[in-house]
Parts: structure tokens; C-alpha cells; sequence
């Protein structure tokens, strides 16, 4: 079946006529791949990969004197598949309007393409904050099958481990604080307690100027005091993206080496150019492989905002 979207000659028929003044184009600069900052990527050799994750052995007990030593085992935890996306799109151009047209404005068909692609990439990415407190489908859930931030994570032990802020707390100066003491409390799989340093408050615009404050100011902003200290200037970098849906939501972020929650990459986007040899109509299309994994998300700790 033929392409229904084709850019043809009498689509524009001013780009043919000379005295045309001027022609603008979309020439705005477009986002960038900034989730980089956040979010690991991996280049990987199969569409499908199976993941799972091992625990270590638990606090060591007491032996009484002349009784056997205690035995223990590293436990196995759940496996989950994870799998690429193929993402493509194509434009074709009658010959006509291409060969006759004036202005130069279908040359950046290649340029634009490439563009697309790198949107795909960062709206993909950025999902993973718009969907982690309520997964709608696996892609988004844990190996447990459970929301990326959830106040009951399943251990392997039997046991759970939290990441959600207990009152949703809207992002404030003590709210960081209580963030930062539930990260420094984080256990593993056995119950013992992880070390993750916090780099990063990730957030939508509209909360990325109380974040900078916070961050960003020698005195707690919070008290009328000028003279109180801020403990947190300089604690975190603020990381912000129009990209990110909700207006109240917070997260903060570890470092992403260490977090179970990357961006799997295979084909990298491939611009591909031909002519149909029937009508001489300029074909162009872009393909390019990859998604999100998400496995486990020790490491990001977040806040709807939507309490107090």
C-alpha cells in the first residue's frame, strides 16, 4: 500500500513561484538528550535480556560454646525480561516538489528526522518519572511487580524497604530532610543498610524554584531568621525538564551507576535515502532500537507532593 503522507507539489505551491519574500521555518532549538545526567544507558547484543538480582548473606550470629555453626544461603530474587522497542518513521517527497522547490525548505528532511528520533528518546526516558508512582503496565514496575516508588518493596528476605516519602510531603526545606534520613535508613535484601549518596532533585518546572532556593541559598528560606543556617546550600544539583507532567511531584536521585533502572540501546537511529524508481519520489526514514529496563529502584526515593 502506497504512503498516504506525502509531501507533494501542490501542497505549497508558494515555494515554486519566485518573489516569495521570506520562509520560516521551525528553526527553534529542540530539547536535548539531558536525562543522561540521570539514567544510565547500555548498549546490549540481544533484543531480549533476562535480569535477577542475588542477596548477600546476613548478619552473622552468635555460636555458643561447643554448638554447630550457623549455616546460611544467598537467596535468589525474581527474574524479569526485559525487551527493545523498534521506533521508526519515514517522509516521502514527491519528485517535483523536491526538484522545483525554491527556498531550501525540504533539504533539513534529514536534520528533522534526526530530531524526531532524539524526542522519542527523551520522552521515553522522562516516562519513567511520569509513571513511577503508579505503573499502567510491567514496563514501569519493579522485578516485584510493584510501582518504581512504593512505601512496601518486597525483600527477598521476606521483609520490605520503602522509597516513598509516608506523608507525600509537597517539596520543602524539612521534607529534603526527612528524604535524606529515609535514604541514609535504606535496607538491602537481608535487612542491613545500604550506602547511597544522593546527587540530584529531579522535579518539574514548577517546583524547580523552591528547589534552587533550597539549595541554592546560605540561610534556611523557611525561617524568618536570617541568621539560621542552611544545611542543605549546595547539597543537591536540581535537575528540571518541561518533560516531566506533574506540577507538585519530587524525586531525589543517587547515583545512576548504581541504580537498577537504565536505558537498554541497540540500534542506534540509522537515517536510510532511496527513490521509488517509479515516480522518482524521494523516500527518507529513520529507524532505531531501545527502552527503558526497570529492575529494581533502590536509589530513587520520591514524593507525589500532593500532602502537606
Amino acid at each position: 500500500m502506497p504512503p498516504t503522507n506525502v509531501t507533494q507539489f501542490a501542497d505549497y505551491p508558494l515555494l515554486y513561484a519566485a518573489g516569495l519574500t521570506d520562509v520560516f521555518e521551525d528553526s527553534l532549538k529542540q530539547h536535548t538528550k539531558d536525562y543522561a545526567v540521570w539514567l544510565k544507558e547500555e548498549t546490549i547484543k540481544r533484543y531480549y535480556d533476562t535480569y535477577y538480582a542475588t542477596s548477600g548473606l546476613g548478619d552473622m550470629p552468635e555460636k555458643g560454646i561447643g554448638e554447630n555453626i550457623s549455616t546460611d544461603k544467598i537467596m535468589k530474587g525474581r527474574s524479569k525480561q526485559m525487551s527493545l522497542t523498534a521506533w521508526a518513521l519515514s517522509v516521502v517527497v514527491e519528485y517535483e516538489a523536491m526538484r522545483w522547490e525554491l527556498y531550501g525548505v525540504l533539504d533539513g528532511l534529514g536534520e528533522e528526522l534526526a530530531r524526531s528520533a532524539t524526542r522519542r528518546y527523551i520522552v521515553t526516558a522522562y516516562s519513567l518519572w511520569n509513571n513511577s508512582f503508579t505503573a499502567p503496565n510491567s514496563r514501569y514496575q519493579t522485578a516485584y511487580s510493584q510501582d518504581i516508588i512504593d512505601a512496601a518493596h518486597t525483600r527477598m528476605d521476606g521483609g520490605t524497604w520503602s522509597n516513598r516519602s509516608s506523608t507525600n510531603a509537597a517539596l520543602s526545606y524539612l521534607a529534603i530532610q526527612q528524604a535524606f534520613t529515609d535514604i541514609g535508613r535504606l535496607v538491602g535484601e537481608r535487612g542491613s543498610y545500604v550506602i547511597l549518596q544522593p546527587k540530584q532533585l529531579v522535579c518539574g518546572l514548577e517546583n524547580a524554584w523552591i528547589a534552587e532556593e533550597i539549595f541554592g541559598s546560605s540561610a534556611r528560606v523557611d525561617q524568618d531568621n536570617p541568621g539560621v543556617k542552611n544545611l542543605l546550600s549546595g547539597a543537591l544539583s536540581v535537575h528540571k525538564s518541561p518533560f516531566i507532567t506533574s506540577t507538585t511531584a519530587w524525586w531525589i536521585v543517587c547515583d545512576k551507576n548504581q541504580v537498577k533502572i537504565w536505558m537498554r540501546n541497540g540500534d542506534r537511529p540509522k537515517l536510510e535515502r532511496d527513490t521509488d524508481f517509479r515516480n522518482r519520489n524521494l523516500l527518507m526514514s529513520v529507524y532505531c532500537s531501545f527502552d527503558i529496563a526497570v529492575y529494581d529502584s533502590r536509589g530513587w526515593h520520591g514524593s507525589d507532593g500532593g500532602g502537606t
